[in-house]
């Protein structure tokens, strides 16, 4: 196989890093709404979830090894996760406290908070800049804002 049709079939490593992102988010999305357990969510996905469709497209398989990584700080800190998460949440105006999100957008920041803590050889605002696209493909609107303003502070918080 020449290199360019193994670039082709296995994708690019920031076309994989965006993927895995993907399929991270999603597999916590089940942990927080299901009754599943990451011991099953996790192989779940890397076998049946290898090559995800959205919009029509195949999207990449993940990277097994970054993709366990991410779900198992997920799992293994979620309370210091919660805590940093916590922490930079803008709190709605008029109200006391942190703004309490969706399932979803609490799934977005928990796999960017801990990749953002264990993953120091990816530049953060590359890491940001993938968790900001993976809402835009399911928010038509600003929610974006919050993913972005929330890991950003993390980042300068636990890199700078």
């Amino acid at each position: 196989m020449t290199k360019a049709a193994a670039t082709h079939s296995t994708g690019s490593k920031k076309a994989r890093a965006s993927a895995t992102r993907l399929a991270a988010v999603q597999a916590a999305y089940q942990l927080l709404t299901t009754d599943k357990v990451m011991e099953d969510i996790i192989p779940e996905f890397l076998a049946h979830h290898a090559s995800m469709e959205l919009d029509g497209e195949t999207l990449l398989p993940p990277d097994a090894d970054m993709f366990t990584r991410t779900l198992r700080t997920v799992e293994n800190r979620r309370g210091q996760l919660q805590e940093l998460i916590d922490a930079q949440m803008p709190a709605q105006s008029g109200e006391e406290g942190s703004r309490k999100v969706d399932d979803l957008m609490q799934a977005t920041l928990l796999c960017g908070t801990a990749e953002l803590l264990t993953d120091t050889d990816t530049d953060g605002p590359i890491i940001i800049a993938d968790y900001i696209a993976v809402i835009m493909a399911f928010y038509g609107g600003s929610e974006h804002r919050l993913v972005n303003a929330v890991l950003d502070k993390i980042y300068k918080a636990v890199r700078i």
